[in-house]
């Protein structure tokens, strides 16, 4: 392409220098010329829109290659990426929450988001308060570690109402 719109500039600055001595060049104007006619000499004027000349369109020209050049180079090293990162089944990999749960950064953006903090704490909270504490026995808040004493016979139920009472 850019062969193409160098013989352009060229073919139109040869026939506007054909144009000024006289001479046919054998060169007809390209499509986007203007033909004006000047004290009998015709002179062609090839319209490169907001370049003045020929050369300042092949530099221009070229520095959008280059750059064009370094996006399809980037386009091209993203894809690769996308393709390593991807399954080789073709199928998208769908991350288990056991798998998440061993990423530790994960798991630190998760307990900073103060809601799920919040939620993780209540529920916590709540599995407390249905716990069946066990009872305590005497002022002190001693657990009771063996079952209470019953008594058998009338005589050691005698002996136990004697003990509460005193």
């Amino acid at each position: 392409m850019e062969q193409t719109m160098i013989e352009t500039a060229q073919a139109a600055t040869g026939a506007a220098a054909a144009a000024e001595n006289g001479a046919d060049a054998g060169v007809t104007a390209p499509a986007g010329t203007e033909t004006a006619g000047l004290g009998g000499a015709e002179t062609e004027r090839v319209s490169m829109g907001k370049f003045k000349t020929a050369q300042e369109l092949v530099k221009a020209y070229g520095s959008l290659e280059a750059e064009f050049t370094k996006r399809c180079q980037r386009l091209k090293e993203l894809e690769r990426q996308i393709a390593l990162a991807a399954p080789d089944d073709g199928a998208t990999k769908e991350t288990q929450p056991s798998e998440l749960l061993k990423d530790s950064r994960f798991v630190d953006a998760v307990l900073a988001d103060g809601a799920i903090r919040e939620k993780i704490i209540s529920d916590y909270l709540k599995d407390l308060r249905t716990v069946n504490l066990p009872r305590v026995i005497g002022k002190e808040g001693d657990f009771a570690v063996l079952p209470p004493e019953r008594p058998r016979t009338l005589k050691q139920a005698a002996e136990l109402a004697e003990k509460l009472f005193r």
